[in-house]
């Protein structure tokens, strides 16, 4: 199924922000790499967001010269220490009770190893 089958499906909306600086052809940028890491913080957003919107935000700071991708969604919200673990390599937990019983997100691990 595509994106645009998944947020229709859970009546959510999708926006796409960019900065007016960014540049029109960006020396040593992937874009496979930038599509991949698109498409695993949206799918990211996708699986813990029931209502609301998801939003993908592309940022240029000339002076680094560094592009930013971020993703801001609607979804519960997470502890500080949770959030924080997120980018790590997916390791099983021996928590009972949790939800699921992983520390880490396979999709945002790539993300951190392609940035």
């Amino acid at each position: 199924r595509s994106f645009a089958q998944h947020f229709s499906t859970k009546g959510l909306r999708g926006r796409l922000v960019y900065s007016n600086n960014l540049p029109q052809m960006t020396l040593g940028l992937d874009k496979a790499l930038l599509q991949q890491v698109t498409l695993n913080l949206i799918s990211h957003g996708l699986r813990f967001t029931s209502k609301g919107t998801i939003t993908v935000q592309l940022a240029y700071d000339q002076s680094l010269p560094e592009l930013t991708v971020s993703m801001v969604d609607a979804g519960p919200g997470l502890e500080e220490e949770v959030g924080t673990q997120l980018f790590d390599k997916p390791v099983k937990l021996d928590s009972p009770g949790a939800r699921e019983s992983r520390a880490g997100d396979l999709s945002l691990y790539v993300v951190k190893r392609i940035a």
